[in-house]
């Protein structure tokens, strides 16, 4: 029996020392921080220098004095040095307040439960200029203390509005305002709602609505701040597959272009001479399209093949965007691309160079669909370097990582670009 006794004792110190070692981890505050990449890639072969790579953490904004907010489970990080060190702010509150919520929420929120699950939690997240930041998942949060805390301020499926697109597309921030629109993947046909939040994210309303049959979802809204307008993308058949924009709040939509799966747009690289962006074509082959404000005329740029979900502008004028790869779509099963989702950049929006790619890792998700290999890059305003956070992928899964471009590096683009569906995406490779 003493030996029993001696064993249990065991077992409970142990125990004990765990427990004490936990909350003694939990009590520290928690600091993310860049971990250098120590390989250099071969002169004259990579238009760029890898930086450094954060570990799971999606960096979602840059605010317009360069400050970075990065998302990691429900918590909310902060960055005031480019991203090299990222401190932990406050979390979205539970969606209840009864005890078993919050005794579950607090397990769920242990370093020791985040580091062991790494899940990317919310997927939109915006700053006002007074910087007020929102937070868009299950419902809208808003927290003016700095990320301190946050509350709710709507409750989407209260007032039966679905949430928008993720991968950092599908919430606008503008002067004095905020949008979004709903996105669906419930059968056909329904109507879609844009709603509007004013009095610094605190109020929230319908602004348009799209008749049922119109339209299938929307894919992002955009402020182009070179225009004072409002972009909107939707999608995904050829008749729903439009841009266009609004100078009037929302009171009314012109359409620039739509029809054709070339207009199948999630997100617009936006500059003062051009809208550019990767077509979401699942079907056929996706392009690479830029609108010539000057001409008034669409351009077909260059075919790449899989579809683009994520793009961004840096500070130098410089472009990018990311290519994805979806397992069970059409243009998959017909073509047969390789299983990587790819990094294209471009210095005008006419010549593009595919600077990188990452294998795809095959997985299901918690409804059992087969998941896509993405690569998402902040919202907001410009960068100096080039953030991004690859998703479902072997390498840098839920990673983000940090390079610096070199766009003198970048090799001229040939006459003739890839126009074979089965061989788009191949010219312009450097660096794989």
């Amino acid at each position: 029996m003493s030996v029993v006794r001696r064993v249990l004792k065991v077992i409970a110190t142990v125990i004990v020392l765990l427990v004490a070692v936990i909350m003694t981890w939990e009590s520290l505050p928690e600091t993310l921080t860049m971990v250098p990449d120590a390989s250099t890639p071969p002169a004259g072969q990579y238009p760029y220098q890898s930086i450094g790579t954060l570990h799971d953490l999606n960096v979602a904004f840059a605010n317009r004095n360069g400050r970075l907010y990065g998302i990691q489970d429900q918590y909310v990080f902060i960055s005031e040095d480019g991203g090299r060190t990222f401190v932990r702010r406050g979390k979205l509150p539970p969606a209840r307040d009864d005890w078993t919520t919050i005794i579950k929420d607090r397990i769920a929120r242990l370093k020791l439960t985040r580091w062991i699950r790494r899940n990317r939690g919310p997927e939109n997240l915006v700053v006002l200029d007074s910087g007020t930041i929102l937070v868009f998942w299950d419902r809208i949060y808003r927290s003016a203390d700095d990320g301190a805390s946050f509350e709710v301020v709507y409750d989407r499926p209260q007032h039966g509005i679905l949430a928008p697109f993720g991968n950092n597309e599908g919430v606008a921030a503008g002067p004095g305002t905020v949008y979004f629109g709903e996105y669906s993947a419930l059968p056909r046909p329904h109507a879609i709602r844009l709603l509007e939040g004013s009095n610094d994210g605190r109020d929230w309303r319908v602004v348009h609505t799209f008749p049922s049959g119109d339209i299938f979802h929307v894919h992002s809204i955009a402020y182009d701040r070179f225009r004072n307008r409002y972009w909107v993308c939707t999608g995904d058949n050829d008749s729903e597959d439009r841009i266009l924009y609004t100078e009037d709040g929302f009171k009314t939509l012109q359409l620039l272009g739509g029809g054709s799966q070339d207009w199948r747009c999630v997100s617009l690289m936006i500059t003062e001479k051009a809208l550019v962006w990767g077509s979401d074509n699942n079907q056929t082959a996706a392009s690479i399209n830029r609108w010539n404000f000057a001409t008034q005329t669409l351009e077909k740029v260059l075919e790449v093949g899989k579809p683009t979900y994520s793009s961004t502008v840096l500070s130098s004028g410089l472009l990018a965007l990311s290519t994805v790869y979806e397992p069970t779509s059409p243009y998959t099963q017909q073509f047969h691309p390789e299983p990587t989702t790819d990094l294209w950049v471009s210095i005008d929006g006419t010549c593009w160079n595919r600077i990188l790619s990452l294998p795809y890792r095959q997985e299901t998700d918690r409804d059992g669909h087969m998941t896509r290999a993405s690569l998402s890059f902040p919202a907001g305003f410009p960068t100096d370097d080039l953030y991004f956070t690859p998703q479902n992928t072997t390498l840098f899964d839920f990673e983000t990582r940090i390079l610096k471009l070199s766009p003198d590096k970048l090799p001229p683009c040939p006459e003739l670009q890839a126009a074979d569906a089965a061989k788009a995406g191949s010219a312009q490779s450097v660096g794989q």
